[in-house]
């Protein structure tokens, strides 16, 4: 059980780590950053306006991080900030969005069906259960 375990680890964190550096290189004309990525997907996947807390929650990032890419005011909540994204923003952020679904569609094609079904079962099994502990260590800060 334990090397299967400590198998799934390392799994997990090389594809992890291989999926951000075939992105990092297949965007680098763009000179974005790798913790850019999900912000960029997550503003042209819903192709408006976002608050920064629901892009922070969307892509798991922290505001402070995301509050360094451009603002404008929210009408309806004053309080509130909108990122947009510009011109060359947007053409980034396309480019970001092909190459993260061209990623997957890759994967998705290499598995099959019942195979890539019967992952990601077992996948939201292990993500489940990693939300749990990092619950735990949450509450004892």
């Amino acid at each position: 059980m334990e090397e299967t375990t400590r198998h799934l680890s390392r799994s997990v964190m090389h594809i992890a780590n291989s999926y951000q550096l075939y992105r990092e290189r297949a965007l680098k004309p763009f000179g974005i950053g790798r913790s850019d990525f999900d912000i960029l997907f997550q503003l042209k996947t819903h192709d408006r306006p976002m608050c920064l807390g629901e892009i922070a929650k969307r892509s798991g990032k922290d505001r402070a991080l995301i509050g360094r890419i451009v603002v404008q005011g929210n009408d309806f909540h004053k309080q509130k900030k909108d990122v947009v994204l510009t011109e060359a923003g947007d053409e980034a952020a396309t480019a970001v969005r092909d190459v993260t679904m061209a990623w997957e569609h890759a994967i998705a094609e290499a598995l099959g069906g019942e195979v890539n079904e019967r992952l990601v079962a077992a996948l939201d099994v292990v993500n489940d259960t990693a939300e749990h502990l990092l619950e735990g260590t949450e509450r004892n800060r």
